[in-house]
């Protein structure tokens, strides 16, 4: 699976993060808001992250690598975008994609599953939220939510950059959430 990695340099001092870092993969998938920590003695990611509601001080990464070998591969690049200032390219894995659904009830909520992806043998992207609202089912990709101008906005932390492949990754999410009822 190819990959391309850029890193924006942090400039405001409310923040701790050297900079921060999007992951496009193979062209299709765009991973962000990932925070960049550089010291004179190593490059350190920090995947979005959701707190656990239930278990205090606890935090579920929105998405990561699976491998030691593919989170170094990454931090290897996005050191070199980071002090290069340029967009850097590799490899990494297989181009396997597969879906898994886990059925929920959460009383009070549209939410009727979580789903997975794994990107090959390197990457997983976590709480994808699966949801029936008035226009029917629908696949909610994990987001950020953010106050502008003074209005709550949601922002995708990942998401299909081609409208093919979105629509690609839905059907795959929905017929693996068919099988989960059936």
């Amino acid at each position: 699976m190819k990959y391309e990695v850029r890193v924006i340099k942090n400039t405001s001092e409310k923040c701790a993060a050297s900079g921060f870092a999007t992951i496009l993969l193979d062209g299709k998938f765009m991973l962000r808001n990932i925070y960049v920590f550089v010291t004179d003695r190593k490059t350190m990611l920090a995947m979005p992250a959701r707190k656990d509601s239930k278990h205090k001080g606890v935090y579920h990464d929105k998405f990561h690598p699976i491998t030691n070998e593919t989170r170094e591969e990454l931090t290897k690049a996005v050191k070199q975008a980071y002090e290069t200032g340029e967009t850097v390219t590799g490899e990494i894995g297989t181009d396997n994609l597969t879906v898994t659904v886990n059925k929920v009830n959460v009383p009070g909520t549209d939410i009727k599953g979580f789903a997975t992806i794994l990107f090959g043998d390197c990457f997983a992207v976590r709480q994808i939220r699966i949801t029936d609202n008035t226009r029917g089912r629908f696949v909610a990709f994990p987001s950020d939510k953010k106050e502008v101008r003074g209005e709550k906005r949601y922002f995708e932390t990942c998401h299909p950059v081609t409208k093919e492949f979105a629509q690609k990754l839905t059907d795959m999410i929905l017929d693996e959430y068919q099988k989960a009822n059936a």
